[in-house]
């Protein structure tokens, strides 16, 4: 019988599928393109949805900022892929603290849709 992998100390299978999860929605994804293509590693929510949703209407703009608030970026964050503080809607990419694969399956990316 299949049992799903548990969170365990050492890491592991249980990192990976996290990693993978939290990689496997368009916003997320998008926001770690950020993050790598131009080199910021600190940006607030404000700003990484005026940056992904550039051409979309202020509500829409508004509606991505809530998504990052409450379920990209703390998403991200349990991934290890960056650090969130919700108080300052404030992220920090931790792409220079990733391990090797980690970084590798990062950079394989490549957005399959747009935010």
């Amino acid at each position: 019988m299949y049992e799903p992998t548990r969170p365990d100390p050492q890491g592991g299978e249980a990192v990976l599928d996290e990693l993978l999860s939290a990689l496997a929605d368009a916003t997320r994804r998008a926001v770690v393109e950020h993050f790598r293509h131009t080199g910021r590693r600190v940006a607030t929510t404000a700003e990484l949805a005026d940056e992904l949703a550039r051409d979309a209407t202020a509500v829409e703009r508004d509606r991505l900022d809530a998504t990052l608030h409450h379920t990209a970026l703390p998403k991200l964050d349990a991934a290890g892929v960056l650090a969130y503080d919700p108080a300052s809607r404030t992220a920090r990419y931790r792409g220079e603290e990733l391990s090797e694969p980690v970084r590798r399956l990062v950079a394989s990316l490549e957005t399959v849709a747009t935010v």
